[in-house]
């Protein structure tokens, strides 16, 4: 892929590199910005050429089931030792100043 500053970078599919070096290609299977442009050249899915648990259907079977809201006093008592905290005191701000 040559840039609109003409730095010409080379993505390797096969072997999930590019010479921009990003490593979350490689590591973490997400594409850089040159493989998708690559990929939208040739008319393929950016999503054929990511790992499995980034799908869909991974995200669909982490999440089918509820979870439960947390009751942040009983958090904050454990916490602090049932001490109650007042609020910061506030102080209304006055009036737009008198003009000279």
């Amino acid at each position: 892929m040559t840039q609109l500053n003409s730095h010409i970078y080379i993505s390797d599919l096969d072997k999930r590199t590019c010479t921009c070096s990003d490593v979350n290609y490689k590591e973490n299977g997400v594409p850089c910005s040159h493989t998708v442009s690559h990929l939208a050249a040739l008319h393929e899915q950016v999503i054929d050429y990511m790992l499995a648990k980034l799908g869909c259907e991974n995200w669909v079977t982490t999440y089918q089931e509820n979870v439960q809201p947390v009751d942040l006093t009983i958090v904050y008592a454990q916490a602090i030792g049932d001490i109650r905290i007042a609020p910061l005191m506030y102080r209304t701000p006055k009036g737009r100043p008198a003009k000279k």
